[in-house]
């Protein structure tokens, strides 16, 4: 694979308009103040709902929150939850908002190629909507790939309005809310909170396997916020990074402790190539090629080996069942080999459910591996446009990491998460936090200061995030 050179700003990216910026500030020659508008005000209010969106709406993603209220508040949760009338509504609600916000601020997406992952995330969810010309249940595959839609929406919104290193303040924050409300009800309410007799923590999440994500995921971007960020007030991020420790392991989820080692493992490589750059700024491209060749078979390593130390953890040798129910997925597509079923189709059909039970001993409601629930729902064609968007992250991974003002590992690690997460787990679906955040990551990595003029140096003085730090 050719290894671009770092990439440096075009005369042609180089604009004057203080929406070129995602904080909102201008740059030089530009007015603040047009007439007869207060502009600073208006935009420091955007921004102030722009990341209180970002952070609510990736906390609702979890699914934790919004399925908790529904069970325990305003009655039972409908199965399969994707058919509940109040978790409609809810993340109707928080996509409807987004694009609200979207079309005021008019922030464009700031892409890093013809062929990076943009047209095929496209081409992913036009498919999901097409599917349900083909599908059994037509209606319920519109009503599900309308919501994956407005997941993958809330995502490029995430893209175009923050870049790598403001992104990991999102999901920092936003996980950090999840963990911090899932002790206060294990703690407060332990009948609610943990699996009562084997008191595994689950705060408002259904299972361990839930919370445990959100917990390493938070973790693993809180460090990332620390590492990368200057003048940052450390002692809260610390705070917030002992919390993720305690809920991981006080959850006793295996899955996520071997996601938080393998983004880990990511993370340290993706920096110590950024520091490695720095010291010896004229070999970045035989630095690039040495990441690129290291990372895909660190991935490919933690792909094969996943079981096996999932099983050393404890876990049975079925992966809690998982091989069975991927070898009934493998025979169910082989029945529709061209198109699938249709997107998310085929778990809610009655045959489905009552074939699922006799095997199974219980409703299945998903595939738990992310590229067969896309091949049983919209066949090669979907798998091809999944991994076409992870191919386009990998070409667009050098003007991540080589931008001279703010180079970040964690568009990077997202796309470790994902693969890695996807596994064992579906998160090709409607309302993941998982998919939100690789198509933030995948769509909008790109620092904002390579669409800015160079002529504007950047302030050492002015601070980059919250906690008294504002990452703009």
């Amino acid at each position: 694979m050719r290894w671009p050179r770092c990439p440096r700003p075009a005369p042609s990216d180089m604009s004057t308009d203080p929406s070129a910026r995602p904080d909102g500030r201008s740059v030089a020659g530009a007015s603040d103040r047009p007439p007869g508008r207060d502009r600073s005000v208006l935009a420091s209010t955007l921004r102030a709902a722009e990341w209180a969106l970002a952070v609510g709406g990736l906390f609702l993603l979890t699914l934790g929150p919004v399925y908790s209220l529904r069970e325990h508040v305003f009655g039972g949760l409908r199965q399969p939850v994707e058919d509940d009338h109040f978790v409609r509504a809810a993340f109707a609600a928080v996509y409807l908002a987004t694009s609200v916000i979207w079309a005021v601020s008019r922030r464009p997406l700031r892409r890093t190629g013809r062929w990076d992952a943009l047209p095929f995330l496209v081409g992913l969810h036009a498919l999901a909507l097409a599917s349900a010309l083909w599908s059994p249940t037509p209606s319920t595959t519109v009503m599900r790939a309308g919501l994956f839609l407005g997941t993958g929406v809330f995502g490029l919104w995430l893209a175009a309005t923050f870049d790598g290193r403001q992104q990991a303040w999102v999901v920092c924050w936003a996980m950090g809310l999840g963990s911090f409300v899932s002790l206060v009800v294990a703690r407060r309410w332990p009948r609610v909170g943990t699996i009562w007799g084997s008191w595994e923590t689950v705060g408002i999440y259904f299972n361990r396997n839930s919370l445990a994500p959100v917990a390493a995921v938070g973790l693993v971007a809180t460090a990332v916020v620390i590492v990368e960020t200057r003048r940052v007030r450390v002692l809260p991020l610390i705070a917030v990074l002992w919390l993720h420790w305690y809920m991981l392991f006080a959850s006793k989820g295996r899955t996520g402790l071997v996601v938080m080692a393998g983004m880990s493992v990511v993370a340290i490589g993706g920096e110590l190539f950024v520091w490695s750059r720095r010291r010896w700024p004229g070999r970045s491209r035989r630095l690039g090629r040495i990441v690129v060749a290291s990372g895909l078979v660190a991935t490919v390593v933690a792909v094969l080996a996943r079981p096996a130390v999932e099983r050393r953890l404890g876990a049975r040798a079925t992966l809690t069942g998982r091989t069975d129910i991927w070898s009934y997925v493998v025979d169910r597509y082989r029945e529709r080999p061209v198109l699938g079923w249709g997107f998310y189709a085929h778990w809610s059909l009655p045959s489905t459910i009552s074939r699922t039970i006799a095997t199974f001993g219980e409703q299945i409601p998903t595939a738990h591996n992310g590229v067969l629930e896309v091949l049983l729902g919209l066949g090669p064609i979907g798998v091809v446009l999944l991994v076409g968007a992870l191919a386009g992250g990998l070409r667009a991974a050098p003007i991540w990491l080589c931008d001279e003002y703010r180079p970040s590992v964690w568009p990077v690690v997202a796309v470790a998460l994902f693969v890695l997460s996807d596994i064992t787990e579906s998160f090709t679906l409607p309302n993941q936090f998982i998919w939100a955040i690789l198509v933030a990551a995948l769509v909008g990595g790109r620092p904002w200061s390579s669409t800015i003029s160079s002529a504007v140096p950047p302030d050492p003085e002015r601070p980059e995030g919250p906690s008294g730090v504002e990452p703009g």
